[in-house]
């Protein structure tokens, strides 16, 4: 699942693409992303990336491009997103340098059942889910018929229209993850705790923290449902995506995340600094990772350093 998550995205639920009703009724003030560079430069390495956003008349995203090179690579993504006639999302081809692959959606009625993984980056498989008022439990069943590993995701949201998610349960071969959310009033996600089940002592540990703070802008992701590594968010489900993808669900902008393992001596810092246009919308980024000592509050010097820049429509 930990591959799943780094590859994929996630609001729910669901019958059509997340942000129909949002694109169709855009006024305009709302500007719609169109291109991000990125410049990653580390104390070993960097790397260049480029992204680019294809939309239908209509808002809806049909096709998303990366590019990546660094001094040993060089890669070219996309994927191209096909819709039923209600809107919902049909199928996504994903054609990638090593690992072309494709993602089905089976409905009843208006309501997302199942899809199917037919890519051999991913475990190829069906993830199958099941409603019960404020609860999904999504389950997994490989294509394979030597695999009888077990793979089960339960998400609560705060309300039966699966608004705000609140808790999620991860169960891999017996064992157990959970993440609590806590959020602000503009719903973004200000606190994420992570613990381990211990058989044991039959309770959960907290294993990791991560704090965020937000500046008052408008996120220009937050209505692109084809950002990277965005292939659940396209599935319909963006349930993993303020887990590892941060700044792609948040209303506004992060400015800085706080990680806290209480076994380990460092707490590793994001911190995000931008510039905005007229619109409020940012222009440019400049990220940088950062690891604090716990035991003299030294800072080490910044290991990476991000810098972005954002084109629109």
């Amino acid at each position: 699942m930990k591959t799943l998550i780094k590859i994929l995205f996630l609001s729910f639920i669901i019958c059509s693409c997340s942000n129909n009703d949002d694109s169709n009724n855009q006024n305009d003030s709302e500007l719609i992303l169109k291109e991000v560079s990125q410049l990653r430069e580390s104390t070993s390495t960097s790397d260049f990336s480029f992204e680019k956003y294809h939309y239908r008349e209509d808002g809806n995203p049909i096709r998303y491009e990366q590019f990546y090179e660094n001094s040993t690579t060089n890669i070219r993504d996309t994927q191209r997103i096909y819709y039923n006639s209600d809107n919902s999302i049909d199928s996504i081809y994903i054609a990638t340098s090593n690992f072309p692959g494709h993602v089905k959606y089976n409905y009843q009625n208006t309501e997302l059942q199942s899809f199917d993984v037919l890519w051999f980056q991913l475990q190829p498989g069906t993830y199958s889910f099941t409603y019960n008022d404020n609860e999904i439990i999504m389950t997994f069943d490989s294509f394979y018929e030597f695999d009888n590993s077990f793979e089960q995701t339960k998400y609560t949201f705060n309300n039966s229209n699966y608004d705000l998610l609140i808790s999620l349960v991860e169960n891999k071969n017996n064992f157990t993850i959970k993440r609590d959310f806590t959020y602000d009033s503009n719903s973004n996600v200000t606190s994420i705790v992570e613990s381990k089940y211990i058989a044991d002592i039959d309770d959960y540990v907290i294993w990791r923290t991560k704090n965020f703070t937000y500046d008052d802008k408008i996120n220009p992701y937050k209505n692109n449902t084809v950002s990277v590594p965005a292939i659940l968010n396209n599935f319909g489900v963006q349930l993993f995506s303020f887990i590892l993808q941060d700044n792609k669900i948040s209303s506004n902008n992060i400015l800085n995340i706080t990680s806290n393992i209480p076994s380990s001596n460092t707490i590793n810092v994001i911190e995000y600094e931008y510039e905005y246009n007229d619109l409020d919308y940012p222009i440019s980024s400049v990220e940088t990772v950062s690891n604090i000592n716990n035991d003299n509050g030294s800072q080490d010097f910044y290991s990476t350093v991000v810098y972005k820049t954002y084109t629109y429509y």
